[in-house]
């Protein structure tokens, strides 16, 4: 399989760029972009997820704190959690959507 091109956000963008990478009955997987700064408002996962963050550093916010997540580091996200995300440097993550229990 061969990945496509990745899409990026423009210098200074505030809001992350997703790019879908592979989708099958059980799983999506997307790469979020982000600049510096960049956020992701508050939201819910629709299924049992996984983030992890590839290139960069992020913070992974919840009502019970901030994680923040460098090269290589993960966060499991459960679909009941309001979570935030903010770039604190230009950083790429990979986000798992798993689908398979439902």
């Amino acid at each position: 399989m061969k990945l496509q091109t990745l899409a990026y956000p423009e210098k200074g963008a505030k809001k992350p760029v997703f790019h879908l990478i592979k989708k099958t009955e059980n799983y999506k997987v997307f790469s979020i972009s982000f600049e510096e700064g960049a956020f992701l408002k508050n939201h819910r996962a629709p299924v049992p997820a996984t983030l992890t963050c590839l290139k960069g550093k992020v913070a992974y916010i919840t009502e019970k704190g901030k994680k923040i997540l460098l090269k290589n580091e993960q966060v499991d996200i459960s679909p009941s959690e309001i979570h935030a995300v903010k770039a604190l440097e230009s950083s790429t993550c990979l986000l798992i959507l798993d689908f398979h229990n439902l």
